[in-house]
């Protein structure tokens, strides 16, 4: 979805792509939040992660309030023309942290991930 947004609109080949960036984009983000999470299997980190929830709902929800506070950028298009738009950069990070909080969110007990 937040790729979608960064896409230029061409017509109809824009919209037949676009789906299918956003499935490749948001599988690049997943897969990089697991590799990421993988540094909590070391055991420091990973009682220090999993202690609380709090951590990680902090996370996701401070990444929400940023997208929600949307920090403006000024661009100009190829005519001249002043427009505000979402910073380029803040929406792919709080998606991705937003990613990164849900896929290793702390589990209650090792029980459950054996089920």
């Amino acid at each position: 979805m937040v790729v979608m947004f960064a896409m230029v609109f061409d017509g109809i080949i824009s919209l037949l792509f676009q789906p299918f960036i956003a499935i490749a984009a948001s599988f690049l983000c997943v897969m990089i939040a697991w590799f990421l999470g993988l540094i909590f299997k070391v055991p420091i980190l990973g009682r220090w992660w999993n202690s609380s929830w709090k951590l990680p709902a902090g996370l996701a929800t401070i990444s929400i309030l940023i997208l929600f506070a949307s920090p403006t950028y000024e661009q100009i298009d190829s005519e001249g023309d002043h427009y505000l738009t979402l910073h380029p950069i803040i929406g792919p990070v709080c998606y991705f942290l937003l990613i990164f909080a849900v896929a290793n969110w702390p589990l209650r007990s090792r029980s459950t991930c054996n089920a």
